[in-house]
């Protein structure tokens, strides 16, 4: 599971069994999880314990910083 970054008290990471999906990015705090499909566009898919204040607050930051997560994506799974 590499982690991306942390950001806010959120750690932003992905598992290494699923680069056959779109680029996407799994969220974890001690609230909950969450997964957010990061192409196309940013949307919360699943997740469970983060309440929507939470989920608006990792959407934001995963728009901020949208590149980063693509690189890291592709850099791990050799796309």
């Amino acid at each position: 599971m590499p982690t991306i970054f942390f950001a806010h008290g959120y750690r932003f990471f992905f598992y290494s069994n699923e680069g056959q999906e779109p680029i996407h990015v799994h969220v974890e705090n001690a609230d909950g999880v969450g997964k957010w499909w990061v192409v196309p566009h940013v949307k919360y898919v699943s997740g469970q314990g983060l309440s929507a204040k939470q989920c608006r607050i990792v959407t934001d930051i995963i728009e901020r910083r949208r590149p980063e997560i693509i690189d890291a994506w592709n850099n791990h799974f050799g796309k």
